[in-house]
């Protein structure tokens, strides 16, 4: 078995997000990885065995990436409005700090053939907390709209929008989106 250096394979991994970021998803090759990385073509299959495998494995960690802290930061509130304010600016936050990972996720959401069924299920399950926070929303009828497919586009897209427009957008600007973002899932009280 061949020796894996960690050095190399992070520097196939930012070959990814690079190639991601610039030419999209569909542009990807192992020949490309390895030219932009600077490794022999064959390298990427000491790491991983195939693009599936490869692709798979980078979404779970940048899903890790994004997800992480978000169950704590939702426990430091009490309303649920309030939770979902703190989920939306938890991943606003880390869109704006890792672009280039937020592309590649997306990238891969929306073309989620690309990725094993594990690496899916996997993404799901470090989204937990976000759902599970839905759930109490939806249990609470506070809700316009029971369907997990709106309520996420109504959260998350006016701020992934605004953050891919305008990159240096200020912190204030992306929580005055958040709140008009919850605004308008809530029901009139």
């Amino acid at each position: 078995m061949k020796h894996k250096d960690i050095a190399k394979k992070n520097r196939i991994t930012q070959a990814v997000l690079n190639i991601v970021n610039e030419e999209g998803i569909t542009s990807l090759s192992f020949g490309k990885i390895a030219k932009q990385a600077k490794v022999s073509s064959g390298t990427p299959y000491i790491y991983y065995k195939d693009k599936t495998d490869m692709l798979s494995n980078i979404y779970v960690e940048i899903k890790k990436l994004m997800d992480d802290g978000l169950a704590k930061k939702i426990e430091n509130v009490s309303s649920t409005e309030d939770k979902l304010f703190e989920a939306v600016k938890h991943f606003a936050e880390n869109f704006k700090k890792y672009p280039k990972e937020r592309q590649f996720m997306f990238s891969l959401q929306n073309n989620h053939r690309l990725i094993s069924e594990s690496a899916r299920a996997l993404g799901m399950e470090l989204a937990k907390p976000l759902f599970d926070l839905y759930s109490v929303a939806i249990e609470q009828n506070i809700l316009k709209t029971n369907e997990v497919e709106i309520i996420n586009v109504m959260l998350f897209a006016p701020v992934k929008w605004l953050i891919e427009d305008n990159p240096d957008v200020s912190n204030e600007k992306i929580q005055e989106v958040i709140v008009y973002s919850i605004n308008s899932i809530i029901k009139d009280r």
